[in-house]
């Protein structure tokens, strides 16, 4: 697997990992003011086997003012090529409480208790109300906090609930408004207050009435309710991988979302529930996403939860063959 020069030459190459990856994007330099650390709760073989890591990764490296790193729970000892033990940004071993937000992708429950274990190892207590103002900003969205992110509500700051290309451009508009030139503080929950999408349950309260929950105090200001929020439109978003890696499940592939959602919405699958409407990519827009992994000789995995339902399907994998390259 090929290096990414620029990138290379930008930061210093601090893990195996780093070393063979091949990135499809040319991030912002290191002196944006906003610096996030994106977090996937799993070792760096599961984290990076997930397009919507990579998507967030992408929205967040691709704005010109934001600086991104990625970190993920280190290798256990004797697996892997990571660093066992340790948590540090795969880009420049940075640690975590350098940045100013710290973001989790979170897409399965059974990673909840992988956060508190990142947590740990980075010296940052997992409890908010421990937390000290001088920490980092901590966030959290993904699959599994759209679904309920009650379980962690005493551990974020704040959670990002629906589709994170509806939501983070907000949420980073808002971030690099609020986020003093001179750092004399860090980023509060209540910098994020009236933004859809965006719910801080450190300043909502629970009313009780003996034994049953009436209401909320602080609602309004914490943002609820609050509802996911989704793009109307696909053509407008990126949707395919940008760093490919041996290191996955899906080895030297490029993995390209055909669609989002599913028409079929059975009770038993939160696909239906959690990204309705069934929305379809244009042919013209999946031609053109393709165009640049075919130049880099990768193979094209086609993903969504009904990929056999795209009316073009057919056509787009003839054009990818005719261009000599190979789909899955």
């Amino acid at each position: 697997m090929a290096r990414h020069g620029s990138r290379n030459k930008r930061y210093p190459s601090k893990g195996a990992y780093r070393d063979h990856e091949c990135c499809l994007i040319s991030p912002g330099g290191t002196q944006a003011r906003l610096r996030v650390a994106l977090v996937f709760p799993n070792t760096y073989y599961v984290g990076m086997s997930n397009l919507g890591f990579q998507l967030v990764y992408r929205l967040f490296a691709l704005h010109p003012d934001v600086h991104c790193e990625r970190f993920f729970l280190p290798d256990p000892p004797g697996k892997g090529v990571g660093r066992p033990g340790t948590v540090h940004s795969i880009e420049s071993g940075a640690s975590l409480s350098s940045f100013d937000c710290v973001a989790f992708s979170l897409s399965f429950e059974s990673d909840y208790v992988n956060v508190i274990h990142v947590l740990s190892l980075a010296g940052i207590p997992a409890l908010r109300s421990n937390r000290s103002p001088g920490e980092p900003l901590l966030a959290a969205g993904g699959v599994a906090v759209s679904m309920n992110p009650e379980p962690l509500a005493d551990l974020f700051d704040l959670f990002m609930v629906g589709e994170a290309e509806a939501v983070l451009p907000d949420f980073i508009d808002r971030a690099l408004e609020s986020l003093p030139h001179g750092r004399s503080r860090g980023l509060q929950a209540a910098d994020f207050e009236n933004i859809a999408g965006v719910y801080a349950p450190g300043r909502v309260r629970p009313e009780f009435d003996g034994q049953r929950m009436v209401g909320m105090q602080g609602a309004e200001r914490a943002g609820l309710p609050v509802a996911g929020r989704r793009p109307d439109d696909l053509d407008t978003c990126y949707g395919s991988s940008c760093i490919v890696t041996p290191y996955t499940q899906f080895a030297d592939m490029a993995r390209v979302e055909v669609s989002r959602g599913c028409p079929r919405h059975c009770r038993f699958c939160a696909v239906g529930s959690l990204y309705p409407p069934y929305r379809r990519r244009s042919l013209e827009c999946l031609v053109a996403e393709v165009e640049p992994i075919l130049q880099r000789g990768l193979k094209i995995g086609l993903l969504g939860a009904a990929v056999s339902d795209h009316p073009d399907l057919a056509t787009l994998m003839r054009s990818i063959v005719e261009r000599g390259g190979h789909v899955s």
